[in-house]
């Protein structure tokens, strides 16, 4: 696979709420060629039956900053009371291995042959702060933004965790109001190329869904995908169940 000279400095993050597409978005950029480590968070059979994506590594340094700043994956309120920016900024320079960790991923696996990526939900409540210092370092975010309706979200997350309506509600849309409301008018400010992806297009038009993607990637970072690799990622949509 070819890829233009400036690829080594892409760094695909792809974000969203719990049970929005984000695992099934994951995938399919695995699929494409997208490189996202080989520690990666299993799920269970009836949801996730290929797993979450998550980098284990990064996915627990995101979980300690957020419990420093009393939330939990499942109840981000807080951050909108705290100064978010300024508090979740110190909370990472306080595990400044974070940032060794992602260094390390990129060198590790930003090739001849493809870049790094980063799938975590945790990431809607501080994608901006890890957009600036990959910047500040020279590195090229690239987001894949996952959205579902809300009461989806909800019941998927019911079915899976057991919630009440009211805290799955809540969930569903405290992470979608931080996307819309603050990391979106983020992402366009400091022109930084988003895809956004909702989960009904992915389960009623797999193909298309995944040509965009892959024209996307092809695109913006330049790396190129063969058919038979967008073939394998259209059928990974197409056989995951839609939890």
């Amino acid at each position: 696979m070819a890829l233009n000279p400036a690829f080594k400095k892409h760094v695909v993050i792809v974000t969203g709420c719990h049970r929005s597409g984000t695992s099934v978005t994951a995938y399919i950029l695995q699929q494409l060629g997208i490189q996202l480590g080989t520690n990666l968070l299993k799920g269970p059979e009836f949801s996730n039956p290929d797993g979450h994506f998550e980098d284990l590594d990064l996915m627990q340094i995101h979980d300690k900053v957020m419990l420093e700043n009393h939330m939990l994956w499942h109840n981000i309120m807080k951050c909108f009371t705290i100064d978010r920016v300024k508090d979740l900024s110190r909370s990472l320079d306080n595990h400044r291995y974070w940032y060794v960790l992602y260094k390390q991923k990129l060198e590790k696996y930003n090739n001849i042959d493809t870049c790094f990526g980063y799938k975590d939900p945790r990431l809607s409540i501080m994608l901006d702060i890890v957009c600036k210092k990959l910047k500040q370092d020279g590195y090229i975010p690239v987001v894949f933004l996952c959205w579902r309706n809300c009461h989806d979200i909800a019941q998927s997350l019911i079915k899976r965790d057991h919630f009440t309506i009211e805290k799955a509600m809540n969930v569903a849309t405290s992470y979608q109001f931080i996307l819309g409301s603050t990391m979106v008018p983020f992402l366009e400010h400091h022109n930084i190329e988003y895809l956004n992806i909702t989960f009904e297009r992915l389960v009623t038009r797999p193909a298309h869904i995944v040509k965009e993607i892959a024209s996307f990637v092809q695109s913006v970072i330049g790396l190129h995908i063969r058919p038979i690799s967008i073939q394998k990622a259209i059928e990974v949509v197409r056989v995951r169940p839609a939890i």
